[in-house]
């Protein structure tokens, strides 16, 4: 099958942008409902912010993939059979492989100390971070907003729901900050010859800094912080 890889990707690039415009969109109607109180409103564009979120991911992965001067043709069909999260690691893979001169099936044995503590790095946000937004995107896509069903469609997945209500706006906010740093992380790997070497542990350092703020932050601290700036702001003035 004959592409033109560069408009392959420019496409993918599209529809990331677009998604990012639409997350933000969502992102400011739901902080306007915190602002308000109005807990319906806030749960519901919660989960179309969850959406959108894991819309970007996958878009983001596949942008990557399709980059015209990074993967041979047979490697990117054979992602694209992929769930996205295997998608994301074997992507990871196949970018040390390919600078490293190795078969994918060796990596992460094959690869030097360096090397590993790196690919165990970014697997490990992957599992954290991709994987979690992934199973919530697959629930909430097939309806499954007040409860998530186990294959049966009848046994409730409690798990699943405890994933999906971790998801607020505070969080899928700073997910998509840390999402674009993982974006950076990889596509220097997979697309470019001395970037990867060069920014790698700057990287590493804002996924980090970005983990953090999610790990130690407080939803209910920035809620209230919201409210009470919207109670303070003089009539007439839109928040922003």
């Amino acid at each position: 099958m004959s592409y033109d890889s560069f408009q392959a990707w420019s496409r993918h690039s599209a529809n990331s942008q677009a998604i990012d415009r639409a997350f933000s969109m969502v992102a400011r109607a739901g902080k306007q409902a915190i602002r308000s109180g109005n807990k319906a409103e806030q749960e519901a564009y919660t989960r179309l912010a969850t959406l959108a979120l894991a819309a970007y991911m996958e878009s983001s992965v596949n942008e990557i993939v399709w980059y015209y001067s990074g993967l041979r043709e047979p490697d990117r069909y054979s992602l694209g059979a992929l769930s996205v999260e295997n998608r994301w690691r074997e992507l990871v893979r196949l970018g040390f492989a390919r600078r490293r001169g190795l078969s994918s099936s060796g990596v992460p044995e094959a690869l030097q100390f360096t090397d590993r503590a790196r690919y165990n790095k970014v697997v490990e946000v992957i599992d954290k971070r991709i994987v979690p937004l992934a199973n919530a995107r697959n629930a909430l896509a097939h309806g499954q907003w007040e409860f998530a069903f186990k294959v049966s469609s009848v046994i409730v997945d409690a798990e699943r729901m405890k994933t999906i209500r971790t998801y607020s706006l505070w969080r899928l906010t700073l997910e998509r900050n840390l999402l674009k740093h993982l974006v950076r992380v990889v596509h220097d790997l997979v697309a470019t010859v001395a970037a990867h070497e060069r920014d790698f542990d700057v990287h590493v350092r804002n996924l980090n800094a970005a983990n953090e703020r999610i790990v130690k932050g407080s939803r209910s601290k920035w809620e209230r912080t919201m409210m009470a700036r919207h109670r303070r702001r003089p009539s007439g003035v839109s928040p922003s």
